[in-house]
């Protein structure tokens, strides 16, 4: 009884949000005809009768099932746990808790919390029931008693004495009774509405309410729906007899609901009453009537037909796809127990609980096309993926996560408008290729002292895939770009031993995986600063019109916790001119680390190339950033030439960012002077002459010069003669002097 119940339970609650629609659908749309309104209810009647609902893009209901009588714990499924069904932050991580805790049971218990409660509910649940169908059938009773000396008028009319107000009764043969009070012009209106009643069969539709009422007594919203409904089908059957009627025949018509009217009598079984049921409410809307506009009713119509699709389908059910990551595994795809089969041509997927960024295959169990599935695709958290697929075939789920930890994690491929089964147990755990070898290729090592602790650590860079998937014949630069494109890279720090050629391979203290695509996009390298060795991690991601970069530069300790040194973040638009002061920082700051140091590995989807070091590629830093900033415009291209040898030098993004401060100051003056340029600074395509002697810039281009105290004099040539040698010499002095003379300053 206690399973039947929560079932019960559940259709009322799903219902109820539909009553809730109804009732404000009559309150925004009074005007509008009142036969719209009963076709509502009908829905609802239909939706407390259907024990399961047709799934629909635009329902708004998750599921039929707000209450289940089972919960997800700790990654395990309890039976006889509730929890309620709902995507709400409060009831996943508050109420669903405290319901786990309120109904936790052990195994040894003969009896769960859960299932007590819903028998007690259960039986309270029948006995109302019962009470209430008691209630009607007496009714009924002491009703027919009433009206057993009734006597026919004609066809299915019967006069009594004992009626005080007209009413039909009966559902396969109906009957119209009439009080013997009535003269004929009464009973003229009230035959009218009588058939207007027997032709919209509200004789049936009735005592259905009424035995629904029986069902869901328990549901106060039923109990407000009820009343509405009788009220709304009056109202019905009163428009239909007056559309046609004039003001005089409105009157009368209203006289002859007043002199019927009387107190409302059997709530739960009253038949097909002419004066019980809203008679003030009704009067006023039969004086008041008038035929709705054409629009009006349509807007309703259309009003009326989205709510029944909204509220009586469901959204396509969603699974969650569980797949187990070993202790220790570090396979490329790891496969879900259970086994899916799309319900269309496309399969949307997204990404569940503990699942971040990562690869996603489909492993084909059963298909009749042979379609290629061996191309994975990458699934970031809140983006779902669309995959061509076969309607009706069956397939596994492979996510590319590794579990370095000595325990079994388990993540989850939220997938929807598909079948679902259990794997048979031939093909649990079953590998993609059983045949296939795992092999970790390291191609590249480093020995460095990154834990500061005087003994060189090892910082390698490892492929690692199945020999399946791999060209026997391959060259290693071409497996580094296939794992760029469908795979991943690996590097590990691992702790140096005193004394010993090789490291503690045991574990590593760090580690992660580069790959070409967004969600492997990276940079480490080893930089030197500070007379110790460090790791440089950076992260440029674009995306939607806006950039993001971010470095760290970081040593380990023992336990792989990081040591920061130093970090920065920056974010701006990309279609922004003047690049923002914290990025100007950055980049002056990150190239204080780049100018020297090993380059490990860079990935990144905007560039064309991607850089990972091997003994034939040996790539330091500035072969990353350098094309980064200057792809993209995030990088002033400022270069230096001395006008005797016209040999043009580009300055480091530190020097550039000090040329900068000083060309852009506010202190120009009108007119350029008379020393002699022996220099010049191009700075983002202007030229600016400039003389070291008395440290002078000239733009003769704007007219105008910039002469610098002593201080910033002596700064400035150091950054020049870093780059070019400084002095025009005996020759430029003359042609200084030729040039000027003729065509003016320089």
């Amino acid at each position: 009884m206690g399973e039947v119940f929560l079932k019960v339970l559940n259709m009322s609650l799903t219902a109820s949000l539909l009553i809730l629609a109804v009732i404000s659908f009559r309150l925004i749309f009074r005007k509008t005809q009142k036969w719209v309104h009963c076709f509502l209810w009908s829905v609802v009647a239909i939706r407390l009768i259907c024990p399961f609902s047709i799934e629909s893009a635009f329902g708004l209901l998750s599921s039929t099932e707000p209450i289940k009588e089972y919960a997800v714990v700790e990654g395990e499924m309890q039976d006889y746990v509730p929890s309620i069904n709902s995507d709400l932050h409060i009831v996943k991580n508050l109420v669903n808790p405290i319901l786990a805790e309120t109904f936790a049971y052990e195994e040894t218990d003969s009896v769960a919390p859960l299932q007590v409660v819903t028998y007690i509910c259960g039986n309270v649940w029948v006995g109302g029931m019962i009470f209430l169908m008691l209630y009607a059938v007496i009714s009924l009773f002491r009703l027919r008693l009433r009206i057993r000396e009734s006597v026919p008028y004609k066809d299915n009319i019967m006069i009594c004495d004992a009626v005080k107000s007209p009413f039909i009764l009966g559902n396969i043969r109906p009957r119209i009774y009439l009080s013997s009070g009535l003269d004929e012009n009464e009973v003229k209106y009230i035959m009218a509405h009588e058939c207007a009643h027997l032709e919209r069969k509200d004789h049936w539709w009735k005592p259905l309410g009424c035995l629904l009422l029986c069902v869901y007594w328990f549901n106060p919203l039923y109990w407000i729906a009820y009343i509405l409904f009788c009220k709304d089908i009056e109202l019905a059957c009163d428009e239909r007899v007056i559309r046609d009627m004039d003001i005089h025949d409105k009157k009368e018509y209203s006289r002859t609901l007043l002199s019927c009217a009387r107190q409302r009598e059997l709530v739960l079984v009253c038949p097909l009453a002419f004066g019980e049921v809203g008679v003030k409410e009704r009067v006023k809307s039969v004086l008041n009537y008038k035929k709705p506009d054409f629009w009006l009713i349509l807007v309703s119509i259309a009003a009326c037909l989205i709510i029944a699709v909204c509220f009586f389908t469901t959204s396509p059910r969603k699974y969650q796809i569980r797949v187990t990551i070993p202790a220790g595994g570090m396979e490329q795809f790891y496969y879900s127990d259970e086994e899916i089969s799309p319900k269309g041509k496309h399969l949307i997927l997204s990404a569940g609980e503990g699942l971040g960024d990562t690869e996603i295959i489909l492993k084909v169990v059963e298909c009749r096309q042979e379609n290629a599935y061996d191309e994975p695709v990458y699934l970031t958290p809140g983006m779902p993926v669309k995959m061509d697929v076969e309607k009706g075939a069956w397939f596994k789920i492979g996510v590319s996560v590794q579990n370095p930890t000595e325990d079994d994690i388990d993540v989850y491929v939220e997938v929807e408008n598909v079948d679902l089964r259990i794997a048979s147990v031939d093909n649990v755990g079953e590998k993609e290729d059983v045949t296939s070898e795992w092999i970790k290729e390291e191609i590249n090592v480093e020995k460095y002292d990154v834990t500061h602790d005087g003994i060189l650590d090892y910082i390698i860079t490892s492929l690692v895939y199945e020999s399946a998937f791999v060209d026997a014949d391959s060259t290693q630069q071409e497996r580094i770009a296939q794992r760029l494109q469908v795979g991943v890279i690996r590097v590990d720090v691992y702790e140096g031993i005193e004394n010993s050629e090789e490291p503690d391979r045991n574990k590593a203290i760090w580690s992660h995986e580069y790959s070409g695509a967004h969600t492997g996009n990276g940079q480490l390298s080893i930089v030197h600063t500070n007379d110790k060795d460090w790791l440089l991690s950076s992260s440029f991601y674009i995306g939607q019109g806006f950039a993001t970069l971010e470095y760290i530069v970081f040593s380990l300790n023992q336990k792989g916790e990081m040591d920061i040194l130093d970090e920065q973040l920056a974010e701006f638009e990309m279609t922004q001119k003047d690049l923002s002061d914290e990025y100007k920082e950055l980049q002056t700051s990150l190239s204080k680390y780049t100018e020297e140091g090993i380059l490990i590995i860079a990935c990144d989807i905007d560039l064309e190339k991607q850089f990972v070091r091997t003994n034939a590629t040996p790539y330091v830093p500035r072969n990353y950033y350098d094309i980064v900033f200057t792809k993209f415009g995030w990088k002033t291209e400022v270069s230096v030439s001395n006008l005797r040898d016209n040999i043009i030098k580009t300055v480091s993004i530190e020097d550039a960012a000090k040329l900068e401060s000083v060309v852009l100051s506010d202190t120009w003056q009108e007119g350029t002077g008379d020393c002699i340029n022996d220099c010049k600074l191009i700075f983002d395509g202007e030229v600016y002459y400039y003389h070291s002697e008395c440290g002078t810039f000239n733009d003769s281009q704007n007219n105008r010069k910039l002469e610098l105290t002593t201080e910033q004099k002596e700064n400035v040539n150091a950054i020049f003669e870093k780059y070019i040698s400084l002095g025009s010499g005996l020759l430029g002095f003359y042609l200084g002097a030729f040039l000027r003379s003729k065509y003016g300053e320089i």
